[in-house]
Formats: structure tokens, C-alpha cells, sequence
């Protein structure tokens, strides 16, 4: 059956079907005579490709509009059908792993969990991830298509080319390993591999609060501070798909007096350290005077900033100016619209986006600075999973060549079987 999914893939390939077939994904219900005004093709044009588009199952008729006060034809009217194609999420994270499949409208109609120890080696880890996602697919609505990609989110630097993770702090015994290729090699379907905070603009890039913005920045705080950067419409990724890693950089020059962070500052060298959840723990310890750990974890301090404890305010106001500088270098440097904040910590303590934002207009130079939004992210604890079936989606549906990867995995994966399609 592999003749029918390639062809499948060449159709949404074209520019006028792409046009054609995101045009009626987004406006909802319309009619052929409406497609050809607003996108600027003939009718003809519109016809044949429609056509197409039912044939294999993307557009479908929902009925007839009402004739015309002059008695003209009535319209058939066509929809985007969301289950002509499924989508894998997979979100892997210290010790478990999200799995979900959703339509082509990243609507969740299945989800599982897989839970692993911290330090689990990826030969244990990955059949079982593997197996979750037949298993989805096994129950899948009777009236949807098959699988048309997988999308996966994951700590660390990832080759997006190679589908490899190169850098794994979280992953211990991770570096290396190309989760692309073993998921090809099992589903022969296009397979995307990101990073987990780049997965997660992505995520607000299509499902989120930065949805219709081109140029935005997010940043995430938790075990440190990673940024996912999106400009024009496209991830950054960068030479060695180190784009984002923010948490590397040196404090160096950039606290020019340590006495600015009395209680977070304790000799760090870099700012995925001083920002870290375990960093804020350490600095309420030593404050407070208590070197008892199983009485004090973040959830602890961020319930008594919330009802005003002197010494948790105060330290997230030092992480204020601390993430401040990193979005006032940012909105210098890329010029973004809205700086987007994400994590735990934001989550439970809104103030602490509120002082950031407040840093931010101090800049020196004010035009970047007056003109971006800080904004907390709508995703949060399902951010990864939908940004894993967002990497799909993009390529499917963004309004620029989005289909070249997309068709050389599909060749590839072909070559791969023998030209034999394995659901």
C-alpha cells in the first residue's frame, strides 16, 4: 500500500494543494467557489485539486449551502477531515514518557504513560516507547487513517538532521543514540526529533499564545533555563543545533556586582546553575538556616512566597533580574515580539513574570524593549507532548516549503522495507 501514502504525500506536496488544503483546515466549512476567490486560483484549478484532496481522504462534503436570493445553484460544501491522517507524540522526560496520538488537528484521541527509573539505559527505555505507540495505534478510531509521523521531544542538543542526541545532561547514557532511526525503522513513517524546550515553542507556535507570531522567544526555567527561538516563522536551530542552550552561558560580566544576588548567588558559573530549581532551594537553606532538605523542596517556597515570606520573595526577585538580563540580550539581539515564560516556577508564582517584565523596560535602549510582551505559556505540563505532534504538523501545514523532509523520509523509509508498508 505504499504507492497510496507517497501519493498521498505528493499531493499535500504542491503548492496549490497546500494552499488549498490549509485554506479549508483553518477557515472550517467552505465551497470550492470561496476556495478559488480567496486563495487566487481558477476554478478549474480548484477543482482538480479538490478532487485530489477527496480522493484521499483530506476533505470530505458536509451538504449544501442555501441557493441564492435569485435561485442559483446551491454550493457543496467541503470540511477538513482531522482523522484523514494520525500523528505520535512522545515526550521523554528523567524517568517517564508521554505518549499520545492525535488528528491532524493535534486533538488527543488516545494518550499512555511509560514510567523508568532515572539513569534507565535507552535499550530499556525505547522498545518500550516503541510498543506504547502499536499499542495507540492498535485502538485507534475506526473511521481515521494510519500513522503519517511521529514527532519526538526530549532533553538535551539533538541533531535535527540525524535525529541524535548529542548532548544528554538529563539523559545519562542517552548521547548518541538516534531515536530517528529506530522509530523509522519500526513505523516507516517521517520521524522528527527536537529538543524538548524547542518542542515547546513550537507547541505555542501553533496551539498557543503565540499563535499568528512570527518572531518570539520562549524561556524555560526548571532544572535550569533553556530558550526556543522562533524568527519569521521558523525554529531556530542553528549550525550545531545549539540555538536556545542559554543555560551554558558564562554569568561572567554579566552580575557586575555579586552583591545584586546575596541569597541566589553562591559561586556559580553559569546561568542554567544560579536558575536551577535546586539552585532556589539551596539559597532558601542557607537564608533560613535550615540544612534540613526533606523539609524545604520548591513547592515549599514557592507556598510561602505566595503568602509573602520575606527571604522566597526576595529570591525570586533576584531570579527576576536575573532572567531580565537574559531577555533584555535576547530582545537586543533578535528583536522578538513577545518573550514567552514557561516552567514550574512561573506557573505557581505569576509575580515573578510581572518583575521580569518590569526589568525588562530599564534597558538602556528602549525601542526592543517597550515594543515585546512577556507572556506565560499556555501549554505547561502537556507543552512537550503536543509541541512532539506540532514538529509534524509544521511541516505539514506552514505556509512555506514544508514538505521536503517530510517526502525524502518517506522515499527513504520506502527504500528501507522493500517498498512494503508496515502499520
Amino acid at each position: 500500500m505504499w504507492n497510496f501514502f507517497s501519493e498521498r504525500m505528493g499531493n499535500i506536496g504542491e503548492p496549490n494543494t497546500i494552499r488549498i488544503l490549509r485554506y479549508v483546515r483553518e477557515r472550517g466549512v467552505t465551497s470550492q467557489i470561496e476556495i478559488s476567490r480567496n486563495c487566487g486560483l481558477s476554478k478549474a484549478g480548484v477543482s482538480e485539486v479538490v478532487q485530489k484532496l477527496m480522493s484521499t481522504g483530506f476533505l470530505r462534503e458536509v451538504g449544501t449551502s442555501s441557493s441564492t436570493k435569485n435561485g442559483g445553484r446551491r454550493r457543496v460544501l467541503l470540511e477538513f477531515n482531522p482523522v484523514a491522517q494520525l500523528v505520535a507524540g512522545i515526550d521523554v522526560g528523567m524517568s517517564s514518557a508521554k505518549i499520545a496520538l492525535s488528528d491532524l488537528n493535534a486533538t488527543i484521541l488516545s494518550r499512555t504513560k511509560v514510567t523508568f527509573g532515572k539513569g534507565a539505559k535507552p535499550d530499556e527505555v525505547v522498545p518500550r516507547l516503541v510498543k506504547a505507540v502499536r499499542d495507540l495505534l492498535k485502538g485507534k478510531p475506526a473511521d481515521s487513517g494510519e500513522l503519517i509521523g511521529i514527532g519526538i521531544g526530549l532533553p538535551g542538543v539533538i541533531d535535527y538532521l540525524t535525529g541524535t542526541l548529542l548532548v544528554a545532561d538529563t539523559l545519562r547514557g542517552w548521547d548518541g543514540i538516534s531515536l530517528r532511526d529506530t522509530f523509522e525503522a519500526q513505523f516507516k513513517v517521517p520521524v522528527y526529533v527536537e529538543n524538548d524546550v524547542k518542542t515547546m515553542t513550537i507547541a505555542e507556535y501553533l496551539l498557543g499564545v503565540t499563535k499568528g507570531v512570527r518572531d518570539f522567544v520562549l524561556l524555560w526555567t526548571g532544572t535550569g533555563i533553556g530558550a526556543g527561538i522562533m524568527v519569521e516563522g521558523r525554529l531556530l536551530r542553528g549550525a550545531t543545533a545549539s540555538a536556545g542552550e542559554i543555560g551554558y552561558n558564562d554569568l561572567g560580566f554579566l552580575i557586575a556586582n555579586e552583591k545584586e544576588y546575596p541569597l541566589l548567588y553562591s559561586g556559580q558559573k553559569d546561568f542554567g546553575d544560579i536558575l536551577s530549581e535546586d539552585s532556589i532551594v539551596e539559597a532558601y537553606q542557607r537564608a533560613a538556616g535550615t540544612g534540613d532538605e526533606t523539609s524545604c523542596d520548591i513547592e515549599v517556597i514557592l507556598e510561602k512566597a505566595s503568602e509573602g515570606d520575606e527571604v522566597a520573595t526576595e529570591i525570586f526577585k533576584e531570579m527576576s533580574r536575573l532572567i531580565g538580563t537574559i531577555g533584555i540580550l535576547l530582545a537586543n539581539t533578535i528583536n522578538p515580539e513577545m518573550i514567552v515564560l514557561g516552567g514550574h516556577v512561573i506557573e505557581s508564582y505569576p509575580q515573578l513574570m510581572l518583575d521580569v517584565s518590569a526589568f525588562l523596560k530599564k534597558d538602556i535602549l528602549p525601542a526592543p524593549v517597550q515594543k515585546v510582551k512577556v507572556v506565560p505559556a499556555h501549554h505547561k505540563t502537556d507543552g512537550v507532548l503536543l509541541g512532539a505532534i506540532g514538529l509534524i504538523l509544521y511541516e505539514l501545514f506552514e505556509p512555506q516549503p514544508p514538505m521536503t523532509h517530510m517526502k525524502r523520509r518517506y522515499r527513504n523509509a520506502k527504500e528501507s522495507s522493500g517498498g512494503i508498508l508496515v502499520s
